[in-house]
Order: C-alpha cells, then sequence, then structure tokens
C-alpha cells in the first residue's frame, strides 16, 4: 500500500541516511533511474522546496575535486550556451557577490592558452565588427568605381601604396635617385615615343660643374 502523504520524522529520516551512506549503485541501478527521471520536469514549488534545502551548503575540497575533475573537457553545446546566455541576460549580482568575485579572481594568473583565446577572440570580435561597418558604408554609399570600393574595404595594393609615396617625393629627389628614375622609366613605358625617348636617360644635374 503506498504511504501517500506520509512523513518520515527527523530520527528515521537519519536512520535511512545512515543505512544509504558509502553504498554504491551499480551501472544498471543508474541507468533505471535516469531513464525514469528523463523528461520530468519539477514543480516551482519542489524547485523552492530544493533551493532552500541547499541554501547555505558548503561543498567539501574532496566534493569540490570531484565535480571540477568530472567537467573536465566537457563542451557545452550551443543550444546550452544560448539558454545560459538567455538565463544570465539582465541579471545584476550584488555588492557582496562582486566582492568575493573579486577576491576570489584577486592573484589569481590567467595561463597562456587562456590568453590566447582571449585573444583570438577579441580579434574575431573586432574583425566581425569592421566587416560590419564596412558593409554599412558601402550600402549607403551606394555602387562605386572598384578603386573606391577597395579604399572602402581597406583591401590597398603595394602598388598604390608606392605610387603614392613616390608621387609626394620632391621632383629633384626623384632624378637623384637611380631606383626612382627606372621607376618612372617602367611607369612610362606605354606612352609614346618622345616620353620614351626623354625617360631614356637620367637628366644631368643643373649648375656649375666641378
Amino acid at each position: 500500500m503506498p504511504a501517500t502523504g506520509r512523513k518520515h520524522t527527523d530520527e528515521t529520516r537519519a536512520k535511512i541516511g545512515a543505512a544509504r551512506k558509502g553504498r554504491k549503485l551499480s551501472e544498471e541501478t543508474k541507468a533505471k533511474i535516469s531513464a525514469a527521471r528523463t523528461g520530468m520536469k519539477p514543480s516551482e514549488e519542489a524547485k523552492a522546496k530544493m533551493s532552500a534545502a541547499r541554501t547555505g551548503r558548503k561543498h567539501s575540497e574532496e566534493a569540490k575535486a570531484k565535480m571540477s575533475a568530472a567537467h573536465k573537457g566537457m563542451k557545452p553545446s550551443e543550444e546550452a550556451k544560448s539558454k545560459m546566455s538567455a538565463a544570465r541576460k539582465g541579471r545584476k549580482l550584488s555588492e557582496e557577490t562582486r566582492a568575493k568575485i573579486s577576491a576570489t579572481l584577486t592573484g589569481q594568473k590567467v595561463s597562456e592558452e587562456t590568453k590566447a583565446r582571449i585573444s583570438a577572440s577579441k580579434r574575431a570580435k573586432a574583425a566581425a565588427a569592421r566587416a560590419a561597418h564596412a558593409s554599412a558604408q558601402s550600402s549607403a554609399a551606394g555602387p562605386s568605381d572598384p578603386q573606391t570600393a577597395a579604399s572602402s574595404s581597406g583591401a590597398v595594393s603595394p602598388a598604390s601604396v608606392a605610387s603614392a609615396a613616390a608621387s609626394r617625393r620632391p621632383e629633384w629627389e626623384r632624378y637623384f635617385n637611380f631606383e626612382l628614375w627606372e621607376a618612372d622609366t617602367a611607369q612610362n613605358a606605354s606612352f609614346p615615343a618622345v616620353t620614351q625617348q626623354h625617360h631614356s636617360q637620367p637628366p644631368a644635374p643643373s649648375g656649375p660643374r666641378p
């Protein structure tokens, strides 16, 4: 006959707890319990009772070590990540909790692997932000020529940089630098023959000869 509504006394609970201590369930029994509980959702009343029962409870160092070892290597799925993110949105930590987190992290050193992951994550976010900004600018500006599109996207060829730098140099420096003179000759290869003859030899420097 089921004991519906029956409540054990504290003495009986202590006896049951003492009798079950050190008892290990077989893998078959664990699988049965897991299958029986799959899909079960506790009511709000049951959640409140479990929360009240665990409030103020502190895990031992041994229990913490076991939980840490069990969670190592586990990676949450994308669905789990989105659920955790949605649950934490809008949540504000109290000053006491912030102080505890700050005290825990004080003096803690981050490993090189963690630093590399943080750096890679920040770089990816920055690249995505730049791409979104460039896309928004290009869509707002409308269609343009390839040169303008390349400059707006940030893709500048080395040849254009060299050409711009050479055009900003003084004329006398361009003529007295053989590499720049050679570059001018190559650049004017498609010009008419008169221009090619003009650039075939470097001009003699002006001024009195020694």
